[in-house]
């Protein structure tokens, strides 16, 4: 009994706190709950201009209000939160961002769809409850934040796991914020949190790249957003793995050869005189045209190799898939 009344008292107060919401008493609210951050002031005010022009517009069917109680919820609930990056910006960026995105990116007016946005880590990662939400944001409000909110009995793995397989059937409403919310973590990838290796960001983007193939046919904006950064950190990858790729040189053989490597110093030297390679990333592109030339490279290169011999040895390993023409790593030379 105590419990219920103490329900109904809460939802009570935040009925009555909430519902003269206007844009500027918003903005006080989350200047409050986000130590007057500037980054978060700067993205309310951003988006809840373009919200107050469309209401404008629309007339009183579009419900603002709803909107920026909405706002002043998830502030309350994720006061002391904070996102991962150096900055330490408070954590209600990320749903005000996500909403922001889906208005921008995804071009969608709909304020159940933009309310749930705003609350969908609510029910994960703060005190807020089921019953909250439902009375003051309605049933349909509920069950995309639901449909959104991790398990808190599986493994990060497993929830993520979970994400791939449970979105295709997801509401619509519930695939557009899960689509927005991983657009707007992924774009905070640049730069990554500083505790973040570049393995832990690469595999983000691979979920990243996962969940957008599920889920494609959602909403085209959030989806070529999406795949533009996976893209262009793909990319980024590619460039970075071939500027540093080991290369190895002329003279590296010929040292190789004085250390007693003769055999395959000795086969190198005649394929290089042949065809005049600059190095050996260059040779390795003439022997595997549809390899992944970089990870052969890197791989036999890497320290505890000694990559005369181990370049060599690649090249006799593969040797039986030559089925006709001349190869570098034969041992009979054209006379021509």
């Amino acid at each position: 009994m105590k419990s219920l009344f103490s329900f109904v008292l809460t939802t009570l107060i935040l009925l009555i706190s909430t519902c003269f919401a206007d844009v500027n008493s918003t903005r006080e609210v989350l200047r409050h709950h986000s130590a007057n951050n500037s980054a978060v002031l700067d993205t309310y005010n951003e988006t809840v201009n373009s919200w107050s022009e469309y209401a404008n517009r629309s007339g009183k069917q579009w419900k603002l209000e709803m909107l920026l109680k909405a706002v002043e919820y998830a502030a309350e609930k994720h006061e002391g939160q904070t996102r991962k990056d150096a900055e330490k910006t408070p954590y209600i960026i990320h749903p005000i961002g996500v909403a922001k995105l889906l208005w921008e990116v995804g071009n969608i007016r709909n304020v159940n769809v933009l309310t749930a946005a705003l609350l969908h880590d609510t029910l994960e990662d703060t005190d807020a409850t089921e019953q909250e939400i439902e009375v003051l944001f309605g049933s349909r409000v509920l069950y995309t934040v639901k449909e959104v909110t991790n398990d808190p009995s599986l493994s990060s793995q497993e929830n993520k796991e979970r994400q791939i397989e449970h979105a295709p059937t997801m509401s619509l409403d519930g695939q557009l914020v899960k689509l927005a919310d991983r657009l707007y973590n992924v774009r905070d990838l640049n730069p990554p949190p500083p505790s973040w290796s570049d393995e832990k960001v690469n595999e983000y983007y691979g979920w990243g790249e996962k969940l957008l193939e599920v889920l494609r046919g959602t909403n085209e904006g959030v989806e070529l957003a999406l795949q533009k950064l996976i893209n262009s950190h793909r990319n980024k990858n590619a460039e970075e793995s071939q500027s540093v790729t080991p290369t190895l040189t002329k003279q590296q053989l010929i040292d190789g050869y004085d250390k007693g490597l003769a055999t395959g110093a000795t086969h190198m030297l005649k394929v290089w005189d042949k065809f005049d390679f600059e190095d050996s990333y260059e040779f390795i592109v003439y022997c595997y045209p549809d390899n992944d030339v970089n990870d052969l490279v890197n791989y036999y290169t890497a320290p505890g190799y000694y990559r005369v011999s181990a370049v060599y040895a690649m090249h006799l390993g593969i040797e039986e898939q030559i089925n006709e023409g001349y190869h570098p790593w034969h041992t009979e030379y054209p006379d021509n």
